[in-house]
């Protein structure tokens, strides 16, 4: 169990890190507009295919959720740190034997779900389209390497 002191702490780390994660997208999608008429200019199908109308709506609206929920995420942390009292009401629920208990056993089964299903789509991608095969093959490769990695550290630490 943490300390109180610990989590305000904490919490300043994390609102410091998604004040400055707001601008990453932001940048990128700047970057990727910018660079766009060179991209398409190479004659690149891949390029091409993403900087089409459908994919250009796509990447914004996936910004502005992605924006929406980090703005979320900095107003809370703001809200912990400027105010005591909600401080700690979410110092309460975050220690919260039950709620822990909750969100393990639901990541827990989302992430065999979510590597079910990506093992499934890359099985049939296999047989339909190279680039996804090899695509989902280096996330499921990424996602074995990032696994195993957090389980040493946490075996080492406890």
């Amino acid at each position: 169990m943490e300390s109180f002191e610990k989590f305000l702490k904490f919490t300043k780390l994390k609102l410091i890190i998604m004040s400055i994660s707001t601008l990453t997208p932001i940048i990128i999608v700047v970057v990727m507009s910018i660079l766009g008429n060179y991209l398409m200019s190479l004659q690149n199908t891949i390029f091409q295919d993403i900087l089409k109308t459908d994919m250009i709506v796509f990447t914004y609206l996936l910004l502005v959720v992605f924006e929406g929920v980090i703005i979320y995420k900095v107003v809370r942390y703001l809200r912990i740190v400027s105010n005591n009292e909600y401080a700690k009401q979410e110092f309460i629920k975050k220690n919260d034997e039950r709620n822990r208990f909750i969100k393990t056993t639901s990541n827990n089964l989302v992430t065999k779900i979510f590597i079910y299903v990506l093992v499934v789509i890359a099985i049939f991608a296999a047989f339909t389209n190279r680039v996804l095969f090899y695509t989902l093959l280096a996330l499921l490769a990424t996602y074995l390497i990032i696994y195993i990695a957090v389980n040493i550290h946490y075996f080492r630490k406890y």
